[in-house]
């Protein structure tokens, strides 16, 4: 055994001695994980990329924003949350240095990745990318089985969207499609201790940070590149140091026997909302400071465990739905082409709230566009740009039994649809259509409230409403 290998054994006997749990998981659909250059793969490189530590971290600190958020209903901001990760989460990395050493320490480590069936499937792919047939006579090759996963997956509004033509289109494509098949990727996600965990707080913490774990990776999976079934997982094994077990077992239990063993979408439900209320309603209570309840609707997204601002919805998959009908599916939901079809008179294209769903959301000088009053040279003006994440995704998970696809959405009061900030910057939300011209949304909407926050929450709630009825019906409708 050379130098090199025996340090690399002695390194993990000592992380193992540390353990606190492990959780092992696999890809239940393609995943895509953007590079260096946004892609999965590079050509040039001849590299495709792997899950990295950071990017995990990453989703897990907004999760854990949301969860500490509905533990403490009198936070008003993604700051105090931040703080509270910063002061008790420090494995997460903090720049604030009286908070000390960071306190755990988060692995990824890949168990097995299938490189043969991962790089047969970018080398089929390649092959019928580069076919002149195809590039010249796709209409005439529908028939062509040959060409069917091809046809399947290009046909995916999400793929659709990203592979618009470009001039390097061959490469572009080859890049955009090289994504890992189901099941190609075991992924092991273990946290470990650095030092002894002694106070209840700590204690607390870490139930926390198991919990969110799993929600995690059941409502988001393992990539933010998409809300839209691209990360979808199948929880493998969970392993948990016996030093740990009288604290996590509860947790355990739930997730082992409600959510893995799940074989019914009413089962796996049940079992979601159990954990949710483990790690949000059960700390609450054993909080010393007061709980202000409120009946608004939260600035911010929150884990609410009543279910007012937070709502999921599962849905079993039908045996022998290919992974590509599903993420087709999954992305159909979410078009207003789809909406539309679901009305059988019809309505105007501004009347489809669509910009729930994530902003920017416009082309050609149409759709919905955020403009920022400010004052310069004392001239008010208008500024274009506003990034929102979606607030309802959809996710691909897997128990040992069955598929289900699993929506959830969080209503918060942070969409500039008339949104005046602290900072007294005003956001005014606008629909551009070619007939109509330029809208503001409140008056499509017919909201006449004139305090803002409440005119903002009350469009908020009436097109989430709208988006969760079309996306719940399709889904329903079709999986």
């Amino acid at each position: 055994m050379n130098h090199d290998n025996a340090w690399a054994l002695i390194q993990e006997d000592i992380k193992n001695k540390n353990l606190i749990f492990s959780v092992k998981v696999t890809n239940s659909s393609y995943l895509r994980i953007g590079g260096y250059n946004a892609r999965p793969y590079s050509l040039k490189l001849g590299i495709g990329e792997r899950l990295r530590p950071s990017k995990i971290k990453g989703i897990l600190k907004w999760w854990l924003r949301v969860v500490i958020l509905g533990q403490r209903n009198n936070l008003p901001s993604y700051k105090e949350a931040e703080d509270i990760i910063n002061r008790y989460y420090r494995y997460l990395s903090s720049d604030r240095n009286e908070y000390g050493q960071s306190k755990f320490l988060l692995n990824i480590k890949y168990e097995k990745i299938d490189n043969e069936k991962v790089d047969n499937f970018r080398n089929e792919i390649f092959r019928m990318i580069d076919d002149e047939k195809y590039t010249t006579k796709l209409k005439e090759l529908e028939s062509d089985e040959k060409y069917a996963k091809l046809k399947e997956l290009e046909s995916i509004p999400r793929i659709k969207l990203i592979l618009m033509k470009r001039k390097d289109e061959k490469e572009y494509k080859k890049e955009e499609l090289s994504l890992y098949p189901p099941y190609t990727v075991n992924v092991i996600i273990s946290f470990y201790t650095k030092t002894k965990i002694k106070t209840s707080e700590e204690i607390e913490m870490l139930k926390t940070l198991f919990g969110t774990l799993i929600l995690m990776l059941i409502f988001q999976g393992l990539s933010a590149f998409s809300s839209r079934g691209f990360a979808g997982c199948k929880l493998l094994e969970i392993y948990i140091n016996s030093e740990f077990q009288n604290y996590l077992n509860k947790i355990y239990n739930i997730i082992n026997e409600k959510i893995i063993n799940a074989d019914k979408k009413e089962k796996l439900e049940e079992g979601i909302k159990d954990l949710i209320n483990n790690i949000i309603n059960e700390k609450k209570e054993k909080l010393e400071e007061g709980i202000n309840k409120s009946s608004r609707m939260p600035e911010v997204p929150t884990l609410d465990a009543s279910s007012n601002y937070f709502v999921f919805k599962v849905f079993e998959v039908k045996p022998g739905h290919s992974p590509e009908k599903i993420l087709k599916i999954i992305n159909e939901s979410v078009l207003k082409s789809t909406w539309k079809n679901f009305d059988k008179r019809g309505k105007p294209d501004k009347y489809y709230h669509t910009w729930i769903l994530g902003l920017p959301r416009s082309q050609r000088k149409t759709g919905y566009i955020v403009f920022e009053k400010v004052v310069e040279n004392n001239k008010e003006i208008e500024k274009k740009g506003f990034r929102r994440k979606s607030a309802i995704g959809i996710n691909i998970f897997e128990t040992k039994n069955k598929k289900f696809v699993i929506l959830h959405g969080f209503k918060s009061n942070d969409w500039p649809v008339c949104k005046k900030t602290q900072d007294k910057k005003l956001f005014i939300l606008k629909h551009f259509s070619k007939k109509g011209g330029e809208e503001e949304i409140t008056k499509i909407m017919n909201i006449t409230d004139n305090r803002k926050d409440v005119a903002n929450a009350n469009a908020v709630e009436e097109a989430f409403n709208q988006a969760l009825d079309y996306l719940e019906r399709y889904l329903k409708s079709q999986l």
